[in-house]
């Protein structure tokens, strides 16, 4: 009986999820008013009603053409705006039970065309608005639709007719006539009029002629009325008339549709350089009035100009002023709207901001995810990332290895600005890195980006395998380090040269060596203070009779690239604004030992080494200065707020202190005596002993 009854249950079940499925999700919609005045802003009324079985979670309200700009939009209830724009609305968190409804007021903008055109209504039983499905198309109209009325035919004869009728504007008059539906004759009336009178002559007695009549108002908007009929007069004996005649009112409105895009034309000069952005003045017209004008400096977001001398005009005159341009090129695209929904464009203009020449300026150099010094093994793509201001267009690195120079373009990413590449170094020795750049007004400058060695690749005797095995803190013991997310293999086949490539990050480790034939090798444990290049090379012994056998291996680090050039014995004059807009100027760096970091907040390592140098600053006895090279005060404000920072922060937004001080990446720390002498440069990432140790020199 149990087993009975649990199969009843689940049959029940069955069937209830079945009807559940099978319930037709439906609705009905209205709306009011249903028609507008012309240039208003209204508010229209949706009422939705819910005429299926479960309740509908979501309503979207769609306008039919930019006849219908939508500005706002009233939330009902509980009911919450979940999208809003000027094309639709949808709302969502409430929802309408079965049976019952829901009124949704929009409010919109209306054009200058008279148009009767239909909404559309979309509703879901999904809280996300998933699977909708249609409400209905409400009808709403915008001032009066163009109409024939009243026609009536008089004056009957046996050769003739006269039709009169009216219109609603004024318009000219077609009547097409023939003794079929094809017609085949016309009798037309130039004059622009409202009441309308047209004579048919030459007609034939005693027969039907069918009749269409066609209005055209000033705009070009055609109404047409359906077929109407006629029959001529017979001639009886006392010489009087019999007359027929048939009235038919039915009309029916073609809309001609304005298609004509907008022109425009702009009176800036975009052949001349400019040292900041210029006033961009054009005018545009339309047959049905301009509506808007926009423009765009990415080809994706666009923006309105900052004035329109006179909105819906046929003619109209605006103006706009990019805003944050500073150097290099940016494609100017101008689109205006007509009333009608037509869009016109200008062609690209290109727009030359030059204030600086090029600049190249931070660089960083990265294998994968690892941020490393210029040191790399052979056989291995190291990634150059670097900022410029100024404007370039094009920058070029020659990498020259003795006499011989190989060039490598860079690319733009133009969400960040910055410019990267990958190089790969075949062969073991130093490379000089200059990047050339170039702008839009064919300024050119070359950068030195120093020196990159690289060193010889780890080698096994045979062909065999490193693994490399890294010690887990938290587990307290060693175990096969993961390289995967360093973009590294381990374990790690040796190449067709029997060599191995390995960038290790901070940490402690060994190296363990296998080859057939030969004995397993294991390195010391040694521990990394930084990412470094790994390359021992195994000498391997042949295997003897003991299979177990593991020969000890010294760990020797790999040589660094040194650090390059020449400073100065003192920073150069400078006055940079800080964060809060007021400037520091180079002589208040006095009094006191000093550490000037020279930082860019795109850098991974910038919150890391901020944080190091915040513990310093609270030590009175020296000071401590982060200088961000060539970025905006803004950013700088910026990220000193996000950190939750308190020392002194600088904006060289031109990049200025970057030359004199051969400063090519970051982070670079510049250490002053108190009388403003420089006593050292270190790079990389220091903690605040480091500091401590340099600023005590």
């Amino acid at each position: 009986m149990r087993i009975r009854h649990f199969i009843l249950f689940v049959l029940m079940l069955i069937l209830v999820q079945a009807e559940s499925v099978m319930a037709a999700a439906s609705c009905s919609v209205s709306v009011s008013p249903s028609s507008l005045s012309l240039s208003t802003s209204s508010t229209l009324a949706f009422s939705v009603n819910n005429t299926g079985s479960s309740s509908i979670l979501w309503i979207r309200i769609n306008s039919p053409s930019n006849n219908f700009e939508i500005t706002s939009a009233e939330e009902p209830g509980s009911w919450a705006l979940q999208e809003s724009d000027t094309t639709h609305v949808s709302y969502y968190t409430e929802k309408i039970l079965p049976g019952g409804s829901q009124s949704f007021n929009v409010i919109i903008s209306t054009g200058q065309n008279n148009v009767s055109q239909n909404w559309s209504v979309e509703a879901s039983e999904e809280f996300n608005g998933g699977s909708p499905f249609s409400c209905g198309n409400p009808t709403v109209a915008i001032g009066q639709v163009f109409a024939i009325s009243s026609i009536s035919v008089g004056s009957i004869t046996t050769s003739g007719a006269t039709i009169t009728w009216t219109t609603n504007e004024a318009a000219s008059s077609v009547i097409e006539y023939g003794t079929t539906t094809a017609y085949g004759s016309t009798a037309t009336d130039t004059n622009l009029a409202t009441s309308h009178s047209v004579n048919l002559t030459g007609l034939s007695s005693g027969t039907t002629y069918n009749f269409r009549i066609k209005n055209i108002n000033a705009t070009g908007a055609t109404v047409e009325s359906g077929n109407n009929a006629v029959t001529t007069a017979t001639t009886s004996s006392s010489g009087s008339s019999t007359t027929s005649t048939t009235t038919i009112t039915v009309t029916k409105t073609v809309e001609v549709k304005d298609t004509a895009s907008p022109t425009l034309s702009l009176s800036t000069n975009f052949k001349k350089v400019y040292a900041q952005a210029p006033e961009i003045v054009g005018k545009a017209s339309d047959a049905s009035g301009v509506a808007r004008v926009e423009y765009t400096l990415d080809g994706k977001n666009w923006l309105p100009v900052d004035s329109i001398d006179k909105q819906f005009g046929k003619s109209v005159s605006f103006s706009f002023l990019p805003g944050g341009l500073l150097d290099g090129n940016y494609p100017i695209k101008i689109r205006v709207t007509d009333a009608a929904g037509n869009v016109g464009f200008s062609p690209t203009y290109t727009l030359v901001i030059d204030r600086l020449p090029p600049r190249v300026g931070l660089a960083m150099w990265s294998v994968g995810p690892l941020v490393i010094e210029p040191t790399i093994l052979e056989g291995m793509k190291l990634k150059l990332s670097l900022s410029a201001v100024g404007g370039p267009t094009e920058i070029v690195l020659c990498i020259k290895y003795q006499v011989l120079c190989r060039e490598s373009k860079l690319s733009k990413d133009e969400e960040t600005g910055l410019w990267s590449g990958e190089i790969k170094f075949d062969k073991a020795g130093e490379y000089k890195i200059t990047a050339a750049a170039v702008d839009g007004a064919d300024n050119k400058t070359t950068n030195n980006l120093g020196t990159v060695r690289v060193l010889p690749a780890g080698v096994l005797p045979a062909e065999g395998t490193v693994t490399v095995y890294y010690f887990e803190p938290t587990g307290g013991q060693f175990r096969i380090w993961d390289g995967r997310p360093f973009d590294q293999v381990n374990p790690q086949s040796t190449d067709a040269s029997d060599k191995y490539h390995l960038m290790l990050p901070a940490g402690k480790y060994y190296l363990e060596a296998t080859a057939p034939e030969f004995r397993k090798a294991r390195t010391e444990i040694f521990t990394l203070d930084k990412t470094t290049p790994v390359n021992i090379n195994f000498d391997l012994k042949k295997r003897t009779w003991w299979p177990w056998e593991v020969e000890s291996v010294a760990w020797e680090p790999a040589e660094q690239a040194p650090e390059t050039g020449e400073l100065p014995t003192s920073l150069p004059f400078f006055a940079l604004p800080s964060d809060t807009g007021e400037l520091v100027y180079s002589s208040s760096l006095r009094g006191v030992p000093t550490v000037v970091t020279f930082l860019s907040s795109w850098v991974p390592m910038a919150s890391e080494q901020v944080t190091e140098l915040q513990k310093l600053a609270n030590n009175k006895n020296y000071k401590v200065v982060v200088v961000f090279a060539q970025q905006p005060q803004s950013l700088v404000e910026i990220f000193k707020k996000r950190g939750g920072y308190s020392l002194t922060m600088l904006a060289d937004a031109d990049g200025e202190l970057l030359e004199p001080l051969d400063i090519s990446s970051v982070p670079t720390h510049v250490f002053l005596d108190r009388k403003g002498k420089i006593t050292g440069v270190r790079r990389g990432v220091l903690n605040e002993e480091e500091l401590l140790n340099e600023l005590s020199k």
